[in-house]
């Protein structure tokens, strides 16, 4: 797009076209007969700041079992050079989930996959030659309808993370 920007389209697409045979009560096959990907991609900036965005869609079937499972992904992210040695970055993620089957009645199978979200920031500093520290916070939710009333069905968690790094003489 410009020098400093790329853009990037990339997909794949797969058939299985001579399944084996099952072995089972149920003789219809239990995996995936067609997978599709497509991803696009947003990334650039300069040498102190830059950022990236990135749309992402994947999708399995099983047509035999009438099994559908869609996934869609945002991610939005960059990293700022705000001195010699010091360097913030965050990013954000979203996934979105969609499932159909052969069941109608409630529960189905879209009521126990779950969407989540990932939200991260954090620094990298350089203290010295010898020392260096890195911190970041990061916080996961998923959510999804919790059909069964579990405890833990959904979840939330926040978490810290640091890093000293000291090189000895």
């Amino acid at each position: 797009i410009l020098p400093q920007w790329r853009l990037t389209l990339r997909g794949w697409t797969q058939h299985l076209t001579h399944p084996p045979t099952m072995v089972a009560t149920d003789p219809r096959q239990l995996f995936w007969d067609d997978r599709r990907f497509a991803q696009l991609r947003l990334e650039g900036g300069s040498p102190k700041l830059n950022g990236y965005l990135a749309l992402t869609h994947r999708r399995s079937d099983n047509d035999i079992r009438a099994i559908e499972l869609t996934s869609n992904m945002i991610v939005v992210g960059g990293s700022w050079q705000a001195s010699k040695r010091l360097n913030l970055f965050a990013e954000y993620a979203y996934e979105s989930w969609k499932a159909k089957s052969e069941m109608t009645q409630f529960p189905t199978l879209d009521n126990f996959v779950p969407n989540s979200r990932v939200t991260t920031v954090g620094l990298s500093w350089s203290v010295d030659r010898r020392t260096f520290l890195s911190a970041a916070f990061t916080e996961f939710v998923t959510h999804n309808d919790n059909p069964l009333l579990l405890r833990d069905g959904n979840y939330r968690g926040r978490f810290w993370t640091a890093n000293l790094h000291y090189r000895f003489p």
